[in-house]
Order: C-alpha cells, then structure tokens, then sequence
C-alpha cells in the first residue's frame, strides 16, 4: 500500500511538472490572480518576451497598473464580470517594460482553489500586429469615404441584376433621390426605355474585358431627362466571379449642348458658303481638294466629284 501511495505521488508530480513545462512555454501569456488584482501565478517567458518584464517586476505590483489608463476603467468591470458570471473575454492594452503598449485579446476564467478561494485563470494572446492591419484599414477606408464623397463625378454600385447598393452624393445630387429610395430601385427604372437595350448590349460587350465606357440618358425624380457618360467596371470575388458592378457616371449635358451648338454653327456656316457668289474651297495639310461650294465648281467647269481629292497644285 505504501509503494502504491508512492507511485501515485510520483506520477502526481510528473505531471504537474509537465504541466508547468507547457505553461513555462507556451506563446500566451498565461497568469492567475486573485480578487485583489494581484499575480499569484504567470508564465515568465512569454512575459519576458511581449512585455519586457521578469517574475519579480509584474508579482511586486496589482495587474491592473500594466493596463493602459485608457482600458483601466473597461478592465475592472470584465474582471469583475469573470469573477460574478465565470468568464469573460475583452481586448485591451498592456505597458511594456520600454513603455509602448501591446494589444491582447484577453480571456478569463474563474475557478476555486484548493483552499476554496476564488481565482481567475488569465490568456492573454499578442494582437498588436492585427491591429496595426485593423488600423490601417480603417485608414484606408477612411480615405477611400471622403474621397467617394468628395469627387465631383456620381459613383455608384449595383448589383449583378442592376439593384443599387450604394452611391456617392454627387449621384444623389444628379439623379434627386436619396440613397434609401435608389437601394429599393435598379438602374432600369432611371433609364429611358429607347436606351435599355443598348446599355444591356453595352454591359454583355465589357463583360469579357470586365469594364468599359457608354453614353446613355437617365431619368431624374421631376421626369426630366437628361444625358450622361458612363464608365463602369465589374467586382469579382477571389475566385474571379464578377459579384457586383461599380460605375463613374458624368452628367454630360453642358457637353452635349456645346455639340449641338458647334453642329448648328457648321451648318449655318456650311448655308452661306453654298450661297454666296464668290468661290470657295477647302484643302488639307497635302494640299487635296477636300471642300468645293457651287459658285467655284461653276467657275471651274469641274464637279465637286471631279475636284474631290485632287492637289491643289495641280
């Protein structure tokens, strides 16, 4: 009996002993403190590793005074949240010993001791380098926001089937809805029917090469209709599925009506070049004949299609 006892008390140890060897090891920080906040047990090496301290400088003070002033607040009320409910997790900062602060997502567990006192089983994992990324995407998304919301241009996307998702206030301006009345619309209902089927061609066309650019009209709240350029692009997913579409739409309607105006002007000046007495022609930088009126084919002898594309030196 007396060598049984001891072989269990033997294998007891063995284990606990590798069990400290996993915790003395582990990449976690891994600790258990009491109700006063204070370090009764912590994995040095890890600690040594992601905050600088050795065993003495963390167990000499509470575990609250390594938390950032910031997270002070938000940690009391989770450890006392893990020792009332049994678990709890939050992400928060720690003060390094070179005194930057590192991220850690950290999860806890109560439980009673041998002595029927009530613990709290700590992991903490390194997340500083996720929230760099986090932080830096939050950037980005930032830029890209005012720069959506800024450019003079409408942007908008859609859905594969045309149904709005978002657009930028220069397209809520250009079209006079809000963007909760276009997200209950597709972009068929602010199309002209006589257009429908050249954008729906224009879309099959740039399927292939996944973008492209086309003219078409668009009709506003009022009724008015109005003539715009669009430029758009499909959304693929990772495996090169197209998921969404996304558009730069310019109101063209100043352009249009300087068009118009220069295609009057050549017609009124094309109507007294015809009707005037004098003779008159047009050559190119070769010197071809590319214009006669009448009064020169009659002073000539020579039909415009005779004179059309011969020198002018000759």
């Amino acid at each position: 009996m007396v060598a049984k006892g001891l072989n269990e008390e033997i294998k007891k140890k063995n284990s606990e002993k590798r069990f400290r060897i996993i915790l003395e090891n582990a990449n976690d920080l891994i600790t258990i403190i009491n109700e006063r906040s204070e370090y009764e047990y912590l994995n040095e090496t890890a600690h040594l590793k992601i905050l600088g301290y050795n065993r003495e400088e963390l167990m000499s003070k509470p575990a609250l005074e390594f938390v950032h002033p910031d997270d002070r607040e938000k940690a009391v009320i989770e450890l006392k949240k893990a020792f009332e409910i049994g678990e709890t997790s939050v992400e928060l900062r720690l003060k390094s010993k070179s005194g930057s602060y590192v991220w850690v997502d950290a999860k806890s567990k109560s439980f009673i001791d041998q002595d029927g006192k009530r613990k709290l089983l700590g992991i903490a994992r390194d997340i500083t380098d996720n929230k760099k990324i986090e932080n830096a995407l939050k950037e980005s998304e930032e830029k890209y926001k005012n720069l959506f919301k800024s450019i003079p241009d409408g942007i908008v996307t859609t859905t594969m089937d045309g149904k709005f998702l978002s657009a930028n206030q220069a397209y809520l301006n250009m079209l006079g809805y809000s963007l909760d009345e276009l997200k209950n619309m597709n972009f068929q209902l602010i199309t002209p029917e006589k257009w429908r089927e050249v954008e729906s061609e224009a879309i099959k066309s740039f399927m292939p090469e996944g973008y492209g650019t086309f003219e078409k009209e668009y009709i506003r709240k009022d009724g008015s209709i109005f003539p715009i350029s669009l430029t758009a692009w499909l959304i693929k997913d990772e495996l090169g599925n197209p998921i969404k579409m996304a558009a730069f739409v310019e109101d063209i309607t100043e352009r249009k009506k300087a068009e118009q105006k220069l295609r009057d002007s050549e017609v009124k000046y094309r109507n007294i070049i015809e009707n005037t007495m004098e003779g008159y022609f047009e050559v190119d930088l070769k010197g071809n004949f590319t214009y006669f009126n009448e009064a020169l084919c009659e002073m000539s002898g020579y039909t415009r299609e005779e004179s059309q594309g011969t020198s002018f030196s000759k």
